[in-house]
């Protein structure tokens, strides 16, 4: 299924990053990667920093990204996580007459976004979500994360989740949606019984995306 519930990053990239102390239950991390081969991907990252320019060119460059994140106890058995993330980068064109084609990968260069989320843990139940806006050239989304879940983390563990893209353009994807219902069971210490089902529906927008857009796992 079409991955909706993530901004698009700089996944492992060779980069500079720092995180602070927690003050006060906030804490803050951020990091810069000069240079990205493949925007979104771990492939060939941090090989070739110094390739500006054919077909082998980096995707992105002069990449920050950062999170303001928050954890605290507000009472016995309630936990609050809550944070705020985003990006910030420059995309680049291959920069070859020669391979001109490969020029318009992205559009344009502007690359951003930004998504905040929160979960709450509530005397056994676990509630959580999260909204995002991105920008990446051309292509555009807006997506949104449900969560609920109950257990016990020694015995049982349940999770409902649900990931849907409800605004987007620039993709043959117009609204894709992922469902995940999970649950894990301790048959005894160190053997776990774990299961999970998923719907999903990319929604492809015809004619750029073909059939078997729909199904179960």
């Amino acid at each position: 299924a079409v991955g909706v519930v993530y901004l698009t990053h700089t996944d492992t990239a060779t980069k500079i990053r720092y995180y602070t102390p927690s003050f006060g239950g906030f804490s803050v991390g951020v990091d810069y990667t000069p240079t990205q081969e493949e925007v979104d991907s771990g492939d060939l990252n941090g090989q070739f920093l110094a390739r500006k320019d054919g077909l082998f060119a980096m995707q992105a460059k002069h990449v920050f990204e950062g999170g303001l994140i928050y954890e605290d106890e507000l009472a016995d058995d309630v936990d609050l996580l809550a944070s705020v993330v985003g990006v910030s980068g420059r995309l680049t064109s291959r920069g070859e007459e020669e391979f001109a084609d490969d020029e318009d990968d992205f559009g344009d260069e502007d690359w951003w976004g930004w998504q905040a989320g929160a979960s709450a843990d509530v005397y056994g139940f676990r509630f959580a979500g999260s909204f995002a806006d991105e920008k990446v050239g051309e292509f555009e989304r807006t997506f949104y994360t449900l969560g609920i879940g109950y257990g016990d983390e020694d015995t049982f563990n349940t999770s409902v989740t649900y990931g849907q893209v409800i605004d987007s353009t620039g993709t043959p994807f117009d609204k894709p949606y992922n469902l995940v219902f999970s649950a894990d069971y301790a048959l005894m210490p160190g053997l776990l019984l774990i299961g999970d089902v998923g719907l999903f529906d990319n929604d492809g927008t015809e004619p750029d995306y073909q059939g078997g857009d729909k199904g179960w796992q």
